[in-house]
């Protein structure tokens, strides 16, 4: 079987901004005071695995995962591209939601619009942190109770 090398975007000056996900959709990376300063000390830290925040980080979490024979090139490469789609139909709904708003605010006024858009806004979050959750599962080396 042939490896292919991971598909990466070729935008990778990307604003910070523009490919942050919610916290609904990750948890931040679990920080000990106790690692705080020591080199090598957050690796030996329990809890849950690593998590990205970005899709940097998620290149370089699977690019260390794929390093140490946790994962092969062609599942980093559909992980990637599985990310990437879902920040696209992210994108989409948040734009269409935009619109949206914006209708409802010309016929509806601000307070009716603002309950709806926050109704709106976290199903979207629910939505897409589910989706998010379900890619991170097919990770190896980051789904619970798996074993490769």
């Amino acid at each position: 079987m042939s490896r292919r090398p991971p598909q990466r975007s070729v935008h990778r000056s990307q604003p910070a901004a523009d490919g942050r996900l919610s916290a609904a959709q990750f948890d931040p990376e679990p920080v000990s005071d106790a690692s705080a300063g020591e080199p090598g000390a957050s690796e030996q830290v329990d809890g849950p695995p690593p998590v990205a925040t970005s899709r940097s980080e998620l290149v370089e979490l699977l690019d260390d995962l794929r390093q140490q024979g946790g994962l092969d090139v062609a599942d980093e490469a559909a992980i990637l591209r599985k990310y990437d789609a879902l920040v696209i139909e992210l994108r989409a709904e948040k734009a269409k939601l935009e619109a949206e708003f914006r209708e409802r605010l010309a016929r509806d006024g601000q307070d009716d619009t603002n309950a709806w858009l926050a109704d709106a806004a976290e199903a979207l979050g629910r939505r897409q942190g589910e989706q998010m959750r379900q890619l991170v599962q097919t990770i190896p080396g980051l789904s619970p109770g798996t074993s490769a």
